[in-house]
């Protein structure tokens, strides 16, 4: 199944994909989204609408939360046999 994020300009109701993933984070200052794709850490700045994947890391990464003051991200890189946060 598909899965997606979209944005939804709540003045004119129009509604653009940004990308596919799941699990959408905001940031604090709500300027970035970060969200997962293919069990990789993806953003994608409000402004610009190009989704860029943060890097590439073995495993599959999940649970991912941002800092207070949105500077970074914390999530956790599932492994096998053992995970790193």
């Amino acid at each position: 199944v598909e899965r997606a994020i979209f944005i939804l300009n709540i003045q004119t109701k129009n509604i653009k994909k940004l990308a596919n993933g799941s699990y959408p984070r905001l940031s604090p200052k709500g300027d970035v989204l970060a969200y997962l794709s293919g069990g990789q850490v993806w953003t994608v700045h409000l402004d610009s609408l190009k989704p860029t994947k943060l890097f590439h890391s073995r495993g599959s990464q999940g649970a991912i939360r941002w800092s207070p003051d949105g500077s970074k991200l914390a999530f956790t890189s599932s492994r096998n046999d053992h995970s790193f946060i």
